[in-house]
């Protein structure tokens, strides 16, 4: 479509958007989708590179009278030409707050600036229901941010086929006996609440994220580690897949969790 509007010498940069809100609960896909934009958009020409610039409102919001304006302009010329993606924006949500009532304002009115207007992305992300009463408190937001796109919760089955994909980029196939659910011990590995105990146990109950690729690092090692426990009927049929199931992963493989030091508070 934009070939096509150069082709015809329109300008296609005033019937793009420029703003989105992303609304969901974290691990969906937000940031990633972030990501993807800045990359068409770079494709296109209309950006200068595909990075993306993260923040939070706190990187906004002064500490004093008259600090908040020049530190939302300080993120607005670092983004320019980029992806600019500020997360928990709820919290610019004012409640009587000046400062938060200020970044509004002040990004508002920098979007109708030259310097600023199209020449920049801007993500406004966060759970869902926050993201719309943040839409209400100033009418400029909705008008400016007009495209809004929904991040729901992934169900098992799209996490599971999700991950199954993700394994077959490392080379790594899961078998259609190990990908149905097994025996007992494995829906218990699975249980949301046991997997949460196991989880806090082993760090401490301190606070932990993990990343994909951490993850998918961590067990990608562990399955070339057991490679060689295929037995040797299944090497000479000719079957070349590296096969568990859920209940090998239950105890993680060394290196996925570090270790915290027991004295810290």
């Amino acid at each position: 479509m934009t070939l096509g509007m150069r082709k015809h010498n329109v300008d296609p940069r005033p019937h793009t958007p420029w703003a989105f809100v992303f609304k969901g609960p974290p691990g969906t896909g937000k940031t990633s989708t972030a990501k993807k934009i800045g990359r068409i958009y770079y494709d296109m020409g209309f950006l200068s590179t595909d990075e993306v610039v993260a923040c939070s409102v706190t990187d906004m919001i002064g500490q004093y009278k008259g600090h908040t304006g020049p530190k939302v302009l300080g993120l607005l010329d670092k983004a320019i030409g980029k992806v600019l993606f500020i997360d928990e924006a709820y919290r610019l949500a004012h409640d009587g707050e000046s400062f938060q009532s200020e970044a509004v304002g002040e990004l508002i009115d920098a979007m109708t600036k030259p310097r600023y207007a199209r020449n920049m992305v801007i993500v406004l992300a966060g759970y869902t229901g926050d993201m719309e009463r943040l839409m209400g408190t100033n009418p400029g937001l909705m008008s400016w941010f007009p495209t809004h796109l929904e991040f729901p919760h992934l169900d098992p089955d799209n996490c599971l086929a999700h991950f199954r994909a993700q394994l077959s980029r490392f080379g790594i196939q899961i078998p259609p006996r190990s990908w149905t659910m097994g025996p007992g011990a494995d829906a218990e590995m699975l249980d949301l609440e046991g997997t949460r105990e196991d989880v806090l146990g082993i760090v401490g109950g301190v606070g932990l994220t993990i990343s994909v690729d951490e993850v998918l690092g961590a067990l990608r090692e562990m399955l070339w580690d057991r490679g060689g426990e295929v037995p040797e009927q299944e090497e000479q049929e000719g079957d070349k897949q590296l096969s568990f199931s859920f209940a090998d992963v239950s105890k993680p493989p060394e290196g996925l969790f570090f270790s915290w030091d027991q004295n810290v508070a």
